[in-house]
């Protein structure tokens, strides 16, 4: 089974990312990688929040670029710029509440009468259990609280 899922990001009102570049929620978890990269000093990095993307993400001082490219190197999106710390943080933001409403979810599953069937429970559990450190770190270095 798979969970669709990803950001949709809208850069000067143009979209970036819609439904055709969001994949599993695991790719999903790029972004995060990548902007614990730029805050840890890096001033390139990659994701791959889909399964066809390239994302390069280069951070000059408070400037973010982003572009996507496809396996030939073909662009996918232009390359556009952003504030980079309000970019990390509604980033950061959005990644806090899909993990408060996955422990929701993942809760009802556990609670429900009658129960879910253990497989299928699991396939939940593998799709939404996202490695939350990664997250809690990029939150706390761009000034966020957990909700």
């Amino acid at each position: 089974m798979q969970l669709p899922g990803g950001f949709f990001i809208d850069v000067g009102g143009q979209p970036f990312s819609d439904d055709g570049s969001v994949d599993e929620f695991w790719m999903t978890w790029s972004w995060f990688f990548a902007l614990k990269a730029l805050l840890d000093g890096a001033e390139d990095t990659g994701a791959q929040p889909w399964e066809e993307s390239h994302l390069r993400l280069w951070r000059h001082g408070e400037v973010l670029s982003l572009e996507d490219r496809g396996p030939s190197d073909k662009p996918l999106t232009p390359r556009v710029e952003v504030a980079f710390l309000p970019f990390a943080r509604s980033l950061a933001r959005q990644g806090l509440a899909f993990v408060a409403w996955t422990e929701r979810v993942l809760l009802a599953l556990d609670t429900r009468e009658p129960p879910v069937p253990e497989a299928l429970r699991q396939e939940f559990v593998t799709a939404l259990r996202l490695p939350r450190d990664v997250l809690e770190e990029v939150a706390a270095k761009v000034g966020l609280e957990e909700p």
